[in-house]
């Protein structure tokens, strides 16, 4: 018996097969209606749960198989399935296959158009590259630090092709597996023939020295960064000094309002602590419009940067009308798109549940066929058993008067 061996019953094995079905039928239509809207990572996440899918469909076909074998021998031990019943099994397999694939070559042909086919080959151009600049370096003294500059970037290149090699080689496409494979090994042995010629240049700078006299030290092999020339800090800014005579000239000319100011100035130290690159406080001599106006405005600036940080006073930290009319138009559009995707997934599970009940009622009217048919057969036979049986009877009748006549004669 099934239950004995799986602990469900027969029926039950088959509803959880035309469930499993159904959950595969269902992700499959999924993918395929929104594959070319979905990102490189939504792409594999849904494929791996059509496999998932899959590989639960094929389980709960085996166990109907197995239910259905054990029910068959607890009647007839040498019994088996019959020709409709492997049929049945072997086409849910098959159809399920050709969905997987086919849903497969969807799947990859968004993911390899939209990224791979950028990526990878990219990667392994960049790294060919840098062996073609590599192999280029002449053999000369002054060249082993840079040459060995060369074989790190190659080595940089030739693992990130590797690796983008190894996160795309489920979705490269029949045709470039092969020639991409190639170009790969390619790079790799090439790598390990130019890390042998570092021996002709440590030969080449031994001879040089050995003819010349002098020994050239080691320098690190460093590279160049790419935004060279772009220094991150700005140069400080050099305050020009004023000579002695001027300093007093200015002096005299100054006004007692300046004097006061600049003294509490130098007392109080630099107007803004928080920047360590004004250094002192600077000289009238390279200021001449210092006054109590220029301390007014530099405080309104103070005021309104603080105001624009707090987003109080700035209107350009403020979000604007026009912005938050997008926003909520993104938000609606958002929810709408949500609404039909949900709608979809309720049509496709109503009608998968209806295909399902289709599919039960379907299967259970050809068992009540078949069974009604074994019920005639049955009666047929027992008909003719019992007229077989009459005409016996009849026939021994008529045998014991005749029997019954000679004795009287």
């Amino acid at each position: 018996m099934a239950e004995e061996i799986l602990g469900k019953s027969v029926q039950q094995l088959k509803k959880e097969r035309t469930i499993a079905k159904s959950s595969f039928t269902r992700q499959a239509k999924f993918i395929s209606r929104g594959a070319s809207s979905m990102l490189q990572v939504e792409l594999k996440e849904e494929f791996t749960k059509l496999s998932d899918c899959f590989r639960k469909m094929l389980d709960a076909n085996d166990d109907y198989r197995i239910g259905l074998e054990a029910d068959i021998k607890t009647e007839d031990e040498d019994g088996g399935l019959d020709e409709l019943q492997e049929a049945d099994i072997d086409k849910s397999v098959k159809e399920g296959e050709t969905k997987l694939e086919e849903i497969r070559d969807i799947v990859q042909t968004n993911l390899w158009s939209k990224y791979g086919g950028s990526e990878l080959p990219v990667a392994i151009l960049e790294a060919e590259k840098a062996n073609d600049k590599a192999a280029d370096v002449p053999v000369e003294s002054a060249n082993l630090e840079g040459y060995e500059v060369h074989l790190v970037l190659l080595d940089k290149r030739i693992k990130e092709a590797i690796s983008a090699m190894s996160t795309w080689e489920r979705w490269i496409p029949v045709e470039l597996k092969d020639e991409l494979g190639g170009r790969v090994k390619d790079l790799r042995a090439s790598y390990y023939r130019l890390e042998l010629r570092k021996a002709e240049f440590a030969t080449a700078r031994t001879i040089n020295e050995q003819g010349t006299g002098v020994k050239l030290l080691p320098q690190p092999a460093t590279f160049t960064p790419i935004n060279q020339g772009a220094s991150e800090e700005p140069e400080e800014e050099t305050v020009p000094q004023t000579l002695p005579e001027q300093k007093v000239a200015e002096e005299d000319s100054a006004t007692p309002a300046q004097l006061e100011l600049e003294t509490r100035a130098r007392e109080r130290g630099p107007l803004c602590a928080g920047n360590t690159k004004l250094g002192n406080f600077p000289s009238r001599g390279t200021n001449k419009s210092f006054s109590i106006e220029s301390i007014l405005s530099r405080n309104e600036d103070e005021t309104r940067s603080s105001s624009c940080r707090n987003g109080s006073m700035c209107g350009f930290c403020a979000e604007s009308p026009a912005a938050v009319k997008d926003e909520e138009k993104n938000e609606n559009e958002e929810k709408i798109e949500d609404e039909e995707k949900n709608d979809d997934e309720e049509k496709d599970k109503n009608e998968d549940e209806e295909k399902i009940e289709e599919e039960e009622k379907i299967e259970d009217k050809n068992e009540d066929e078949e069974k009604n048919e074994d019920k005639d057969k049955i009666k047929e036979k027992k008909e003719e058993e019992e007229k077989e049986e009459e005409e016996k009877n009849e026939d021994k009748e008529k045998n014991e008067d005749e029997e019954k006549n000679e004795g009287a004669g």
